[in-house]
């Protein structure tokens, strides 16, 4: 459960939103961690966040009649798509741990059955390479130890060129091409063939019927594996967290992503522990978002929506106690509102979700932190006189969890939440996830770091 944008969100939303047997925890009555399933690979029978040999002996639990099969709350536990549970799933799954190339199958972000070349880093050779659409892709392919074979990026909401190198070394080496949402066509799927791509992490929304169709058909000559799970947008119960997760799987890495499993698992714990012992209470918020010439009235602002897709932001608000105090009627919960509006909800909290400025090496600090202020000094001067939080949208994604202590320490102060361990925990994860090579105090004054607006 982590973030790319505003990294708040995952706990509470996760337990709130994924109610779900199948993805809401382990199976069995092992002491393993208790955070919903977030490996979505055929084979993790025990529906945690790991394939491993306690998923062997799960399988052959099932087949010496030691365990009851359920496939309604437990359908990963049948590896090769027989709709049984045999010692051909068994030799399977050891199949994957050995290392063995096979193919493997996964949970799309239909629920469907799909499958990819295991393991994916064998189709990665010579100049074969990978492609993302967000930085939260690059984000995802560093922690992996891929991030020298993403060798074209989608030029959607962040071009390429303006991504900071100091953050994304040898940014300039990735090619940029521009393709509209929803276009990704078949002619697209034959510029990937031609360039040498083998692995394409892209959103749902950018992909459409005949890209996959090609991709499908093409499958056995050309290898495009085409991950369907999502990079930037929590979609039907599923997040970016998912999606890393499942990849560490399938690049056979899963010692590159068991830190991140942790480091989330911790997260949520002490979130848990501050609401039970009543330090904190819930408030209402409002996502104020703002981007480089967006008009500062009407301002956009994200909330849940009335489908299951929403934003980084929203998703990492919720993981801790904050509601929304308003529910737009559009798809994705993005939409305008009056600033007249924001103030007549008069909600307890604003987190400006600022987009565009962390990662992109032609703002600096300055230069961003003045174009947020004034919205925030519009909110002050309308009347609204509660607290004003900024987080950089791109950097809660996948960085999410990092987040969620330091905004809570902001938000309750810490006699609910030590911002000493919050701050040093969210360094700790730049460091490690992020490429941040600076010191702490370098991190609390950079673009990536959440503040509180002050007039």
């Amino acid at each position: 459960m982590i973030i790319a944008a505003v990294a708040i969100v995952a706990i509470v939303a996760v337990a709130a939103v994924l109610i779900v047997n199948p993805f809401g925890g382990n199976n069995d009555d092992s002491d393993a961690d208790d955070m919903r399933c977030l490996l979505r690979v055929y084979g993790n029978a025990d529906m945690n966040n790991y394939l491993d040999n306690d998923d062997l002996a799960y399988i052959k639990d099932i087949v010496d009649e030691k365990k009851v099969w359920d496939p309604l709350s437990n359908p990963l536990a049948d590896t090769n798509g027989d709709n049984q549970i045999t010692m051909e799933d068994y030799n399977l799954v050891k199949g994957y741990l050995d290392g063995k190339a096979s193919t493997m199958y996964y949970m799309d972000w239909d629920n469907k059955r799909a499958s990819v070349d295991y393991p994916l880093g064998n189709q990665l050779t010579g100049d074969n390479g990978i492609v993302v659409v967000f930085t939260t892709g690059l984000d995802i392919f560093r922690t992996l130890g891929y991030y020298d074979k993403v060798t074209l990026m989608c030029n959607s909401d962040i071009a390429v060129s303006s991504i900071d190198p100091a953050l994304y070394p040898g940014i300039d080496k990735i090619e940029s091409y521009s393709v509209p949402r929803m276009t990704h066509t078949a002619d697209t799927y034959e510029m990937f063939v031609e360039k040498n791509i083998k692995v394409v992490l892209a959103e749902q929304r950018f992909l459409n019927e005949t890209f996959l169709t090609a991709a499908e058909e093409d499958f056995d000559t050309h290898h495009v594996n085409v991950i369907k799970l999502p990079t930037n947008r929590y979609m039907k119960g599923i997040t970016w967290e998912d999606t890393l997760v499942t990849l560490g799987v399938m690049f056979n890495k899963q010692d590159a992503t068991k830190a991140y499993i942790d480091t989330l698992t911790n997260v949520e714990k002490e979130i848990e522990d501050a609401v039970n012992s009543a330090k904190v209470t819930e408030k209402s918020i409002l996502i104020p978002y703002f981007a480089d010439g967006y008009d500062l009235n009407p301002l956009y602002i994200d909330s849940r929506g009335t489908s299951g897709i929403f934003t980084a932001d929203v998703y990492l608000t919720e993981m801790i106690p904050l509601k929304s105090a308003i529910d737009l009627k559009t798809a994705d919960g993005f939409g305008e509102v009056d600033v007249e509006q924001i103030i007549e909800k008069n909600p307890d909290v604003l987190v400006v979700a600022a987009f565009g400025y962390a990662t992109n090496k032609d703002f600096t600090k300055d230069q961003y932190e003045s174009q947020v202020k004034e919205m925030c000094a519009q909110f002050r001067t309308l009347g609204y006189n509660k607290p004003i939080y900024v987080l950089p949208f791109e950097s809660c994604v996948l960085a999410g969890p990092s987040f969620a202590l330091v905004v809570s320490s902001l938000i309750w102060g810490n006699d609910a939440f030590n911002a000493d361990s919050a701050w040093s925990g969210f360094y700790d994860f730049f460091k490690k996830y992020m490429g941040f090579t600076g010191s702490l105090d370098d991190l609390k004054n950079s673009k990536f770091a959440p503040w509180e607006y002050k007039n």
